[in-house]
């Protein structure tokens, strides 16, 4: 596991940003936002269960977290760290 960086956070929304836009999704799955964020999938289910990840229940299976509401997160987390 690589040592906590408070930048991370705003690299990766930076990297999220830079993508073309025929490639960037609307939404991701909480296995998508695992891989994007470096987390285990149990971490993202854990908060979006809490409440803390906005999610959208589109299924009975099927949870997902808009790009915005993930961005929009991280933007907060990356806020809170540096004050």
């Amino acid at each position: 596991c690589l040592p906590y960086n408070k930048y991370s956070n705003k690299r990766l929304l930076m990297s999220i940003e830079d993508k073309e836009a025929h490639e960037m999704k609307v939404a991701l799955s909480m296995k998508e936002v695992a891989q994007a964020l470096g987390i285990a999938e149990h971490t993202v289910r854990r908060l979006v269960r809490t409440g803390e990840l906005p999610a959208i229940r589109i299924s009975e299976r099927r949870i997902i977290i808009p790009a915005e509401a993930l961005n929009n997160w991280l933007s907060a987390k990356a806020d809170a760290d540096r004050s």
